[in-house]
């Protein structure tokens, strides 16, 4: 949604063109592509710095005003049928890195997971065979991990201390060291992150002549993103036998996007991938966050050259 926002309205800052404009109907599989070298990269940066403010705004000012009370139409029902769609949708994303495929489109609006697997299923002769093979032996050994040992109370009771191997992070270590030494990207074509750019964002005052534009759309976004966080909140909540405010999320929600605003962000929301990944490996509260976005922080400011290869 912030994607076809900033596409459709970045030629506006600092342009009297308006560039990147949608075409066609979303329903027929359209893609819609936000980093394309259409000449215009700052505008759309003023836009999404402008859209994700405004969104904050929005949800601010719907916390002050306690109209958390609407999560109650989020019916147990209607979170677990959210969840169950979105898992669809986070497998598929992780098939074309998977498979190291090439050619596949990003598809917005209904039916974009039909268009999606009819790319895939028409592409994969181009799978690349080490990315297959490097993706294989990460999963085997995630899940090896995870039954054998970390969710195996026979070996973990006797253990002195309890404790989970942090797979994850090893596959991570593991990867790196493996791009290093191996070449895989000029010598395999396997695709790696590339260059890291170290340091933060300079701060940036957003441009509010422009959220006249979209002020519905960024309603329409702080909705959906209201959603898709309290659905997942209370998801987590419902696991692990805690309460959640409606009307605290909306605020602490609309004070994270307008502090984000600032530096370049997007819209934020909870992510159920990210989310199961940290309770899998045992963060249980806020401080897993923290700490978690503090190593973010010394990768961006010290370490990011040591992972460009």
């Amino acid at each position: 949604m912030a994607g076809k926002v900033i596409t459709k309205y970045g030629g506006t800052a600092g342009s009297s063109t308006e560039i990147g404009n949608l075409t066609g109907n979303d329903s027929m599989g359209e893609v819609v592509d936000i980093d394309g070298d259409d000449g215009n990269l700052e505008a759309k940066i003023a836009a999404a710095i402008a859209l994700t403010t405004m969104v904050g705004l929005w949800q601010a000012l719907m916390g002050l005003l306690g109209l958390g009370y609407l999560s109650v139409y989020l019916s147990d029902q209607l979170v677990k049928g959210f969840t169950t769609g979105a898992a669809f949708h986070v497998f598929t994303s992780q098939v074309k890195p998977v498979l190291g495929l090439r050619g596949i489109g990003t598809y917005n609006g209904p039916l974009n997971l039909f268009y999606t697997y009819t790319d895939i299923f028409r592409n994969l002769g181009t799978a690349n065979q080490p990315t297959l093979i490097l993706s294989a032996v990460c999963l085997i050994f995630l899940i090896t991990v995870k039954f054998s040992f970390n969710e195996n109370n026979w070996i973990q009771k006797r253990l002195p201390v309890r404790f989970p191997v942090p797979s994850e992070l090893l596959i991570v270590i593991g990867g790196a060291l493996a791009s290093y030494c191996m070449g895989l990207k000029p010598n395999y074509n396997v695709s790696v992150i590339g260059n890291i750019p170290l340091g933060m964002p300079e701060p940036r005052v957003p441009d509010l002549s422009l959220v006249s534009s979209f002020a519905i759309d960024s309603f329409a976004i702080a909705i959906v993103s209201f959603a898709i966080t309290f659905s997942l909140a209370k998801l987590f909540a419902s696991k692990y036998k805690y309460t959640v405010d409606s009307n605290q999320e909306l605020r602490a929600m609309g004070c994270t996007n307008i502090f984000a605003g600032f530096f370049q962000c997007i819209p934020s929301t909870g992510s159920l991938g990210r989310t199961a990944v940290q309770t899998s490996v045992g963060g249980q509260t806020q401080l897993v966050s923290i700490i978690a976005a503090c190593l973010v922080l010394v990768v961006l400011l010290a370490l990011g050259e040591l992972l460009v290869r």
